[in-house]
């Protein structure tokens, strides 16, 4: 969520943003941050246990790429922004900053579902 506002708030800033490039670079990094929203709702709203399928660990590792993409592709368009316009480090560094603590974090959680899968299947094989 932090995320989102944050990228909101640069793109949407005309200094930084002019107004004839919000179709071009605002409004699809808006768009890029409410996926990144809806997909950690979906990772954050898969209870339960694991079924002999998978299905759980499959909708929660999904949800976990599919964010690190859109932080991924955030990431790829502050550098183009960076490119076309002059930006101040101070206003591109908190948004970097979330955006690879974000993916540091996605790591995390994907290392620890993997070892949870893991788990599952040595105590269900036996």
């Amino acid at each position: 969520m932090q995320i989102r506002e944050e990228i909101t708030s640069l793109v949407m800033n005309e200094k930084i943003v002019p107004k004839r490039y919000r179709y071009v670079y605002s409004i699809p990094m808006i768009d890029i941050c409410r996926k990144l929203d809806q997909n950690a709702t979906t990772y954050y709203n898969c209870m339960g246990t694991d079924d002999e399928f998978f299905n759980l660990y499959n909708r929660k590792i999904e949800a976990l790429r599919n964010m690190y993409d859109c932080c991924d592709y955030l990431l790829h368009e502050l550098l183009s922004l960076r490119n076309r316009f002059y930006i101040k480090i101070s206003a591109r560094e908190k948004v970097v900053g979330l955006l690879v603590d974000e993916q540091e974090l996605i790591d995390e959680l994907i290392e620890t579902e993997n070892e949870k899968h893991t788990n599952f299947i040595i105590h269900n094989s036996k």
